[in-house]
């Protein structure tokens, strides 16, 4: 199966602004809009505001798009700092065919494809947390990224996919009144790609379901028209066929060395990528290369799914991936795993050991399983920075560099837990 989610590192900003700008494209392929509640710290940007390529630019260099000033304390090295990502989200063959602009379903598939991607972004801003983070909590943790849609592959045939790219800077809430942009991980970033195409996939089939389109999930989850013949799914698929011929040609024996690294995948893929053309041209048809009989069935399954779109399409709602949990659930869920009766017990008595069985119990009350363990890590991280703070605000300090503090510091634990008014503390 054909891989419908790839992260890509983007180690600078220019490469991949003159790629999103670039003058192939389509002009509606080259309107992208801003997404992530980071917009709103940034002067020049905002929410659903078309993206220019000089702010793009500014942004994945870490800089604020007006004022130009440098969001982050530390300046790196050019080449060094990680730009961003790019999230590719693919759609279906069958999908990228009923979106061609030729098709009389295409505003609808573009429209439902678009909308379940802005509708996915809060998972995967929830799942970015920055570097060396020190005071919670993630939910104030707000990134910025750059939505495209583009709708055919580098060999200019229908193919339907998102360009989601991340800025690897996220505005920080450290307390009421202070804020501050940090790096995000990157592991956390490449987290953020668990089940999120997956989720992708239902809300988009769901949004054709109520639009009255006849859609299925298959075992892998992702939605596909089942009206559209597989043979123009098979005949317009030259960029999978060309790397299949490309590694089939290239095989070598087990005993003799591959060529690894970011080098040999650039080569690699140089090899198999057509060249891009210089101009777009808009008399060019993105069906060109399909034989006349199976053109002739494709306008057909257009005309049947166009005339048969009302009433149908119950098909996507019962295949629904189950959902991710909310903070005050993960919180709540805590408290009685914990057995704390308020949230600041629960705090104090947080412990790695209470992970599986809080992850236990949300995946009971119906939650996804991988998205559960990601949102108990961040809960526990939280609740072990929130106990340093308070141990801070009560004049503790590092406690276990001397043992007379920190047998101060389990009283005051004990006492705290207790409902009791702290102890003073002893200058040492």
């Amino acid at each position: 199966m054909a891989k419908m989610l790839s992260i890509v590192l983007l180690r600078g900003a220019l490469a991949r602004v003159d790629y999103l700008f670039a003058d192939a494209l389509a002009p509606d392929e080259r309107k992208g809009v801003w997404l992530g509640g980071g917009c709103s710290y940034l002067g020049g940007v905002a929410q659903g505001q078309i993206v220019e390529p000089e702010a793009l630019f500014r942004v994945l260099a870490a800089r604020d798009p007006a004022s130009r000033f440098n969001l982050l304390a530390a300046r790196p090295k050019p080449g060094i700092r990680r730009a961003g990502w790019d999230f590719t989200f693919s759609a279906h063959k069958s999908v990228s065919l009923a979106a061609t602009p030729r098709s009389p379903v295409s505003k609808i598939v573009r429209g439902a494809w678009s909308a379940a991607l802005r509708a996915t972004y809060p998972v995967i801003e929830s799942l970015l947390s920055p570097q060396h983070w020190q005071l919670p909590p993630p939910a104030l943790c707000r990134s910025v990224a750059a939505h495209f849609t583009h709708l055919t592959n580098r060999w200019r045939e229908p193919h339907l996919h998102h360009h989601l790219i991340v800025m690897n800077c996220a505005a920080c809430q450290e307390d009421e009144t202070r804020w501050r942009w940090r790096s995000v991980s990157e592991k956390k970033a490449m987290l953020a790609s668990v089940d999120v195409d997956r989720l992708l996939q239902a809300d988009f089939a769901e949004r054709l379901a109520k639009a009255g389109l006849r859609v299925d999930l298959d075992r892998e989850g992702i939605a596909m028209l089942p009206e559209i013949p597989d043979e123009a799914c098979r005949a317009l698929s030259s960029g999978l066929d060309a790397a299949n011929e490309f590694y089939e040609a290239r095989k070598v024996p087990p005993a003799k060395r591959r060529a690894r690294g970011p080098r040999a995948k650039l080569a690699i893929s140089g090899l198999i990528r057509p060249p891009k053309p210089e101009k777009f041209d808009p008399d060019h048809d993105p069906l060109g290369t399909l034989p006349d009989d199976l053109r002739g069935r494709l306008n057909a399954s257009w005309t049947g799914i166009a005339a048969g779109r009302i009433g149908r399409g119950r098909h996507a709602r019962a295949s629904l991936p189950p959902p991710p949990p909310t903070p005050a659930q993960v919180e709540a869920v805590a408290k009685q795993v914990i057995g704390a009766s308020s949230a600041t017990l629960a705090i104090l008595h947080a412990s790695r050991s209470h992970a599986a069985r809080i992850t236990r119990r949300l995946v009971a009350a119906g939650c996804s399983p991988k998205l559960s363990f990601a949102a108990v890590r961040r809960w526990l991280r939280d609740a072990n920075a929130r106990r340093k703070a308070l141990y801070r605000s009560l004049g503790l300090g590092m406690a276990s560099k001397n043992a007379r503090r920190l047998g101060e510091a389990r009283a005051m634990r004990s006492r705290v837990a207790r409902g009791a008014t702290p102890m003073p503390i002893r200058e040492i």
